[in-house]
């Protein structure tokens, strides 16, 4: 499942509690799109992950150890010029989008305070990490650059004004009653609309991914694939209460995160900051905080990846090895032959050097002994129209084109 806004909700809420008011002492980037901040609390280190993979997107407190490359790469260097020692003033989140804004105060390179603001844009294929001057609104730099070649809304470069991603305006869940979701709900039921039910809540409320907004209508018990017009008062009152209980959950934090494994191979399928209904057939572990849990769930994952590649590229060599021995067999095979042959005209050639006063003019072939083995006769074939010395130099000349 994509690290979605309802899950980043929660992780932020842990992380508040966890960051805020703490200094950044140390900073690495074991990636090229992920960065690590040490951050020391209650005589704890806490270590803080953003990641702008975009298959792993996330951010999250880790206890994954992480190799670290001898050199720092630019941007882990620019990044601890500004922030060690800064102290984190704030965390929050955009609505329930996926863009997390930290505050981080600090002096600069006159001794002068200073705010700086790091954007974590958990964005997919469009992620990225981007640190800005908080009073000029001024990119410092990024984990990855951005022309006006590669995205024509945005530059991401140092020394541009930060412009916010394109808003989706989505409904925020958290800053609405139940009444207002109810009456949206019923509006777009006697719509035209064909979207599918899990569709209409994706494309209209934000923090939902497309596995999450199937739950939402699996706990109304409605089929998710149902046109959100076709929707009755009594469908309407049960989807109304799931996203109304979701709400409330998010604002009296009421978290409950899971981490599922397939109940067959263990391998991690998804985790969610709430038991979901869609995984009831499949393993879960539930003994976790919000950032345990995604920590676990990640580098399961990726142990499984490094797994799964390390026996991609061993059946690769065995392939390779067995196709590489199949070639060797087919040239020994092809040896044996032709040794075989060898010592046959050898032998053939002998035989009738010994025996041509033995042997008629014409004949097609003849039966000698064999002198290596007195209880043994050989049948030589002859072209008749060769007398019998010939046939003995053709099987010579053989025997020699064949060593």
């Amino acid at each position: 499942m994509p690290f979605d806004g309802i899950a980043l909700f929660g992780t932020i809420y842990e992380l508040k509690q966890y960051l805020t008011g703490n200094r950044i002492s140390k900073i690495y980037q074991p990636d090229k799109n992920e960065i690590i901040f040490s951050i020391r609390h209650n005589h704890r280190e806490y270590r803080l992950l953003l990641s702008a993979d975009s298959l792993n997107c996330r951010i999250h407190l880790t206890d994954t150890p992480e190799e670290n490359p001898s050199s720092p790469p630019m941007f882990c260097m620019l990044l601890r010029k500004y922030l060690v020692g800064g102290k984190i003033v704030s965390i929050s989140q955009k609505s329930l989008d996926r863009i997390v804004e930290i505050i981080i105060y600090n002096m600069d390179g006159f001794m002068q305070p200073t705010e700086y603001k790091l954007i974590a844009e958990i964005m997919g294929r469009h992620s990225n990490i981007i640190l800005l001057d908080l009073k000029k609104n001024i990119i410092i730099d990024s984990i990855k650059r951005i022309s006006f070649e590669v995205n024509r809304y945005r530059e991401i470069l140092p020394g541009k004004t930060y412009i916010n991603p394109p808003l989706e305006h989505k409904i925020d869940l958290v800053s609405v009653d139940d009444n207002y979701i109810m009456s949206t709900i019923k509006e777009a039921s006697i719509s035209q609309s064909q979207k599918t039910l899990s569709r209409w809540i994706l494309d209209n409320f934000a923090g939902f991914s497309g596995i999450t907004a199937q739950e939402a209508a699996l706990r109304a018990k409605l089929n998710h694939k149902m046109p959100i017009s076709s929707l009755n008062d009594c469908e309407i009152q049960k989807i109304t209460k799931v996203l109304a209980k979701l709400r409330e959950d998010l604002i009296l934090h009421r978290f409950n995160p899971h981490v599922y494994l397939n109940h067959r191979t263990k391998e991690p399928m998804d985790f969610w900051i709430f038991p979901m209904d869609s995984y009831q057939k499949q393993q879960e572990l539930s003994d976790f905080t919000i950032n345990s849990a995604i920590d676990f769930f990640f580098s399961r994952k990726n142990e499984v990846l490094a797994l799964n590649t390390t026996k991609k590229h061993v059946k690769s060599q065995v392939i390779k090895q067995i196709d590489k021995l199949k070639q060797n067999l087919g040239y020994l095979r092809e040896r044996m032959r032709r040794t075989s042959d060898l010592e046959k005209y050898k032998l053939w050639g002998e035989i009738l050097s010994a025996n041509i006063y033995r042997m008629k003019p014409g004949q097609s072939h003849v039966k000698l002994p064999n002198f290596y083995n007195s209880n043994e006769e050989v049948l030589i074939p002859l072209n008749e129209k060769l007398s019998p010395a010939h046939n003995a130099q053709i099987y010579f000349k053989r025997y020699k084109k064949l060593q």
